[in-house]
């Protein structure tokens, strides 16, 4: 989940652990990885520090294949 750059941090907290109670039920967490889904609720700045991995792999990626946009 992600909210706009200018979303309060009490409401980032607040979605955060209702996102994580849903995740962390039983139920749902089966639901999901029967779905091929993997069931995480970082905090906000896991979550970053994810992302900035992540671009930086997949931007090797595109660069070394040479994709190009359209």
């Amino acid at each position: 989940m992600v909210a706009p750059a200018a979303t309060p941090r009490a409401v980032i907290e607040r979605l955060r652990r209702e996102i994580k109670a849903v995740v962390d039920a039983p139920d749902m967490r089966e639901k999901l990885l029967q779905s091929a889904f993997e069931p995480i609720a970082d905090t906000p700045a896991e979550f970053s520090r994810y992302l900035a991995t992540e671009r930086v792999k997949w931007g090797k990626v595109v660069r070394d294949a040479h994709v190009k946009p359209e």
